[in-house]
């Protein structure tokens, strides 16, 4: 929970900083690039966590990764939280800069698990109804599951929406149970 609280706090401040210079769309994507690189390697994610491993050294090796591709208010940020010694919840930190981000441009991220590949146009389909019914606009992520017969399970944020056929087909047997038992 102290960590939760630290990193909303460097979060928080980070984005008020970056709004007020005008550069809160670019380092919102550093901060999805920083997201996708420490999910990606933990090799980086331990070699950051190292207490044994000096602070220059992680500085390095981040202005190695991030300075060309990134903004200096984003880099300048990175250094700052190896200094402080809070890299080790830097994937908190972005996440939740990510999340109030989000919130702020009324944005939310889905993942949609169906039992087949969607083309194009149902992609577009279904994610324009779920953006109408969460009323916000979606970032989507689609998956394939073959378990699923039919329909799609969606998760927004949150919320889970379970629209497969199996769900449907258990909701109607509840249905008709509740039915039978009420008329006896």
């Amino acid at each position: 929970m102290a960590n939760l609280n630290v990193s909303n706090r460097y979060a928080s401040a980070l984005y008020e900083d970056v709004s007020e210079k005008g550069v809160i769309d670019r380092v919102s994507e550093d901060m999805r690039l920083i997201h996708s690189t420490l999910e990606a390697s933990k090799e980086l994610r331990n070699f950051l966590a190292s207490p044994v491993i000096k602070d220059v050294k992680k500085i390095d090796i981040l202005h190695e990764l991030f300075s060309s591709k990134t903004e200096k208010e984003t880099v300048a940020f990175l250094d700052f939280i190896v200094q402080k010694k809070r890299i080790n919840i830097l994937s908190d930190i972005v996440k939740r800069f990510n999340d109030i981000h989000d919130r702020k441009t009324g944005v939310a991220n889905a993942e949609i698990i169906t039992a087949h590949q969607l083309d194009e146009e149902e992609k577009k389909l279904l994610k324009d109804k779920l953006e109408k019914f969460a009323n916000v606009e979606l970032r989507v992520s689609y998956k394939v599951d073959d378990g699923i017969i039919g329909g799609f399970i969606s998760k927004i944020n949150d919320k889970v929406i379970d629209a497969t056929l199996r769900n449907q087909l258990k909701k109607l047997k509840m249905k008709l149970l509740e039915e039978t038992v009420s008329q006896n």
